[in-house]
């Protein structure tokens, strides 16, 4: 068998991680897989494979930063020869430059994960995308408008980039809500949900400013939140300021959070920028109705296939699979300012779907056969046969 290498900063925690973590499980069935992550500690996603010790932490400053690089790609380089390393695929900036830099007879596959023209963008960091997408074998695009990006405004070029979608294994999810502990209380509650960390690309402070007209039309909903970041102190704040705090209960993160999520009813995403937004592809194959913002990028490829990805949608539709809404415009508000356009849309699609349980049947129904377009075997055939065109 050839030998395939995965490199990743950590495995834990992320969407990035997450994959990884599949595609050594996955991969491992026709190759000998090899991950390297930056960081063994603290692993809670499973892998395959033989793990090899990189870790080498994250640095601050960025002399740091560089002599890093230097001292990643110097060991992975040591690695790739050593087992004769054939592809190596990596996940998210640094693994990408280290991927790249290390490259020694091995083809290398880099993925980028976000739509990363949202993202904060240092000329250090500019000049390393560019040369990552230049001097790489071939790009994988976590969705077509990431990969429309990395075109037009990161000099990747057309004919080596291509998307591959993430997979979703429904039966292992579906296996795992059963399995995990549900810590919310047995109640006749209606509750939204939504999970992410808690940081200003999910913007979760607009929802909670949605939730507050939802609540006050809707008297017997709540709104859990999962996850956990930067912003919680803020957020359960505003969640006091807005008075809603008794009807919003903050979990944090859980290692398995699908029992949660199919214990409720409906799931809210109220992004600002993705690369796919990995958690609605979960939420299909809990098989929830979900309402998720129109942001740049990904949603609209998940939940409205055929609609025009160009198009802005300005007010709520009724897609084929979900209710898009417009992106918030990630202003931070406090609990006294009026809600903005898009956060009405929001509280209203909301309400639409307490309301309306016709609505909700039919989503859930039309999730069974959306996920199945992220099906594990599908999915993985299309890695296998970009890391086969390659390696032969």
């Amino acid at each position: 068998m050839k030998n395939i290498a995965i490199i990743i900063t950590k495995l834990n925690g992320g969407g990035a991680e997450r994959c990884a973590s599949n595609l050594s499980i996955e991969l491992s069935k026709y190759y000998n897989v090899f991950i390297m992550p930056f960081d063994n500690n603290n692993i809670t996603y499973p892998y395959e494979g033989e793990l090899l010790d990189i870790n080498i932490l994250p640095a601050n400053g960025s002399f740091a930063k560089l002599f890093n690089i230097a001292k990643r790609v110097r060991k992975i380089s040591y690695y790739k020869k050593k087992y004769k390393i054939d592809c190596t695929i990596s996940l998210l900036d640094g693994p990408n430059i280290v991927n790249v830099l290390s490259k020694s007879n091995d083809k290398t596959i880099i993925s980028i994960r976000n739509y990363i023209s949202k993202e904060p963008m240092s000329k250090m960091r500019r000049f390393f995308i560019e040369y990552c997408n230049k001097h790489a074998d071939y790009i994988i695009a976590l969705s077509n408008m990431v990969k429309k990006d990395l075109i037009e405004n990161y000099k990747a070029p057309v004919t080596n980039i291509d998307t591959i979608y993430n997979h979703c294994d429904a039966h292992l999810l579906s296996n795992e809500a059963k399995s995990a502990i549900n810590p919310l209380e047995k109640n006749n509650k209606f509750k939204f949900v939504t999970m992410g960390r808690l940081s200003n690309q999910k913007g979760q402070w607009h929802l909670l400013r949605s939730f507050k007209k939802v609540a006050n039309n809707c008297s017997d909903a709540e709104l859990i939140i999962l996850g956990e970041g930067e912003l919680e102190n803020e957020l359960k704040a505003l969640a006091k300021n807005l008075d809603i705090e008794n009807k919003v209960k903050f979990l944090g993160f859980l290692k398995n959070p699908h029992n949660v999520v199919k214990s409720c009813q409906v799931f809210v995403f109220p992004s600002l920028y993705e690369g796919l937004g990995n958690v609605l592809l979960e939420s299909l194959a809990m098989e929830m109705p979900i309402i998720s913002s129109d942001c740049i990028a990904g949603p609209k490829e998940v939940l409205g296939p055929n609609l025009d990805l160009n198009e802005v949608i300005k007010n709520k539709k009724l897609a084929q699979y979900g209710i898009l809404v417009p992106v918030c415009d990630g202003e931070h508000f406090n609990s006294e300012d009026d809600l903005t356009h898009e956060e009405n849309e929001l509280a209203d699609s909301m309400i639409l779907m307490y309301n309306d349980e016709e609505l909700r049947n039919k989503y859930i129904n039309k999730s069974r056969i959306r996920i199945l377009d992220f099906d594990k075997d599908k999915i993985i055939s299309e890695w296998k046969e970009k890391i086969d065109f390659m390696i032969n």
